[in-house]
């Protein structure tokens, strides 16, 4: 008897890679609705922190549809972060003497890191939805949105520090993952301080808008989620692999 839709639905859903390969491509999802959030609201480049209040105010009526657009999208990005997170955790758990509180330290930071995206969001929605207001109210909401978007790093280094942790730890022959993806994520943490001053200043390379205090960060934030998300590919097919030929050997 043919299988019905359903039957290969369920078949598909019940395989454990489907999930898997579903996380890996959300992670890669959540950085893509990010900055195509922020392209929406006009935020590439960033808004100058130098900017008058009128400035600011008259930036946002400009770009009133394309604000409430890009709320959406930075918020869905949030979304798409967790099971990415929980990818990892699982892998992470594959490795032979990993501490226990290794993955329960990047499962725990990669959920607070949703934050960094949904706050943000959420104030761009509240911009959005009178962008007619005051325009000392606005600038102020403005100020909010960048700092909160910006600033609050600190989860996502830990959350990178303990999958380095895990990785360097794994002394097999064959690791589960390369030492180099390792090394990469504890050194792209190391570009995300400057952000701590952002709010010290309004122009300059770590203000909110310059190369220490945005690009460099986005860009290897960016970069990161990619090598990660390769490594995890690769991660999960070796898990296939292995699940094979168990099944091939009866056990």
């Amino acid at each position: 008897m043919t299988p019905s839709i359903f039957d290969r639905a369920q078949s598909s859903l019940s395989n454990p890679r489907t999930f898997q390969y579903a996380a890996i491509i959300s992670g890669l999802c959540s950085p893509t609705f990010l900055f195509a959030g922020f392209i929406a609201a006009g935020f590439i480049p960033p808004l100058k922190p130098s900017l008058s209040a009128e400035q600011t105010s008259q930036h946002y009526r400009n770009h009133e549809t394309g604000v409430r657009v890009g709320a959406i999208l930075i918020l869905l990005s949030g979304m798409f972060y967790l099971p990415y997170t929980a990818l990892i955790t699982s892998q992470i758990e594959r490795i032979p003497h990993v501490p226990r509180g290794v993955s329960s330290l990047q499962l725990g930071s990669g959920a607070a890191g949703i934050f960094t995206f949904m706050v943000p969001a959420m104030i761009l929605a509240v911009i959005g939805y009178r962008v007619d207001r005051d325009a000392n109210m606005t600038q102020m909401m403005n100020d909010t949105f960048w700092v909160f978007a910006v600033m609050p790093f600190p989860t996502f280094s830990a959350q990178n520090w303990a999958f380095a942790y895990a990785i360097l730890c794994d002394d097999r022959l064959k690791p589960l993952f390369p030492r180099y993806v390792g090394v990469v994520n504890v050194i792209v943490p190391l570009v995300y301080p400057p952000a701590l001053g952002l709010h010290c200043v309004k122009s300059g390379v770590i203000a909110w808008n310059g190369a220490l205090g945005f690009w460099l960060p986005a860009v290897c934030f960016s970069l990161l989620l990619g090598v990660d998300a390769f490594s995890l590919f690769k991660a999960v097919k070796i898990e296939d692999y292995d699940l094979g030929n168990v099944i091939s050997a009866g056990v």
